[in-house]
């Protein structure tokens, strides 16, 4: 909510919600991209833009375990 209208309006071209409680919904990875002054939801986890990407990898960070963005 709030962050998000606030990375809009200082124009962050993209805006990820990792939520590995999916408190949020199903997915535990949300990519989004600034069009128009307007967020976007993605198909896919990369950003072109800055020539990089996400993607979840099952596995044990600090003594967790767990499904962890890479």
């Amino acid at each position: 909510g709030h962050k998000l209208r606030q990375y809009q309006r200082i124009g962050i071209p993209y805006y990820v919600i990792y939520d590995p409680r999916a408190v949020l919904g199903d997915q535990l990875l949300r990519s989004y991209e600034l069009r128009g002054g307007r967020y976007h939801e993605l198909t896919t986890h990369y950003y072109p833009n800055i020539g990089l990407g996400l993607t979840l990898v099952d596995g044990v960070y600090e003594g967790m375990p767990g499904t962890w963005p890479r």
